[in-house]
């Protein structure tokens, strides 16, 4: 079975995440420096952030934020319908994210960031 059409494992899910707060980061995306920990639980991508590690206090940092939630942001990775959003989506349910001192800032499903990134309805598979 070719990689393109296999279910990615654990460590392959946080890493294509990483990957994407990585070249975020080396952008400049202060949301992208803030973020301190990704982790997999099988079906929810859950991100933490620490606005303190990318100099900003949590007030400024969620002041600043275009997005409903950063869920949306971090998401990226499962919002389009390439073969990497499709791979990913196999596994991943949710994106959830919070605050180092517990915060919820919130969860989006799969469904609805494909939804937000390639404008149409999410369907296993797709």
């Amino acid at each position: 079975m070719s990689i393109e059409n296999s279910v990615p494992d654990d460590r392959e899910v946080i890493d294509a995440f990483e990957r994407y707060v990585d070249e975020r980061a080396t952008s400049g995306v202060l949301f992208a420096k803030a973020v301190v920990s990704i982790s997999f639980d099988g079906a929810t991508i859950m991100v933490v952030f620490d606005p303190s590690s990318a100099g900003a206090s949590n007030d400024a940092f969620l002041a600043v934020s275009p997005f409903h939630t950063l869920a949306e942001f971090v998401g990226t990775p499962i919002a389009f319908a390439d073969e990497e959003g499709r791979r990913l989506r196999s596994r991943v349910e949710k994106v959830h994210v919070a605050l180092a001192d517990g915060q919820d800032l919130g969860t989006m499903a799969a469904a609805d960031l494909y939804r937000k990134g390639a404008g149409g309805e999410w369907k296993p598979g797709l």
